[in-house]
């Protein structure tokens, strides 16, 4: 894998022309292995906000848990307000196709709809460009199949998840150069 990119990210997430609320920059960049328990628990957070049962987010996390080797494996980043960290976001790298796969977008619950999902999908766009994919391609969590959709992706099918007989939704950006 290459050398990760030390750069910061740092935008004031304007979405669809609206700031985040308060106007609060939010800042994306590469995360520190000592914050892996606050990004794992921005993820739990995140997925137990949709009021899955405990048991199938017990099932989920094995794969969802970010660890120091998943840290170091794929391109990964984080948010931040005011230092505090609010999201996070992940690429693997780009496939012979061209396509590249978000396999991480979470934002802490308190701090939804102030425009950091978008900054962290936007942002995962810019790099995923950078690194020459034409596609990003994501399996979302139902609830926020809306979201995506209404960032530009499309949905191109579906794929089986746990429990069993539960799908996600597959989806597809196409991006720009």
């Amino acid at each position: 894998m290459p050398a990760r990119n030390p750069m910061t990210f740092s935008i004031s997430a304007r979405v669809r022309g609206s700031f985040t609320k308060f106007g609060i920059p939010v800042h994306i960049r590469l995360p520190q292995t000592h914050e892996l328990d606050t990004i794992n628990a921005i993820i739990l957070a995140a997925k137990s906000h949709w009021g899955y049962p405990k048991a199938w987010i017990a099932q989920w996390m094995p794969e969802l848990e970010v660890t120091a080797q998943r840290l170091e494996q794929q391109r990964l980043w984080v948010a931040s307000r005011q230092n505090e960290l609010v999201g996070v976001v992940a690429l693997t790298e780009v496939d012979e196709l061209g396509q590249i796969e978000l396999c991480d977008c979470w934002v802490e619950p308190n701090h939804m709809r102030q425009g950091i999902g978008a900054a962290l999908l936007r942002f995962a766009c810019e790099q995923a460009t950078k690194m020459t994919a034409t596609r990003l391609v994501l399996a979302a969590d139902p609830n926020a199949e809306d979201f995506y959709l209404r960032m530009g992706a499309v949905k191109v099918g579906e794929r089986a998840s746990l429990p069993q007989g539960r799908k996600l939704p597959l989806m597809a950006i196409e991006l720009e150069a």
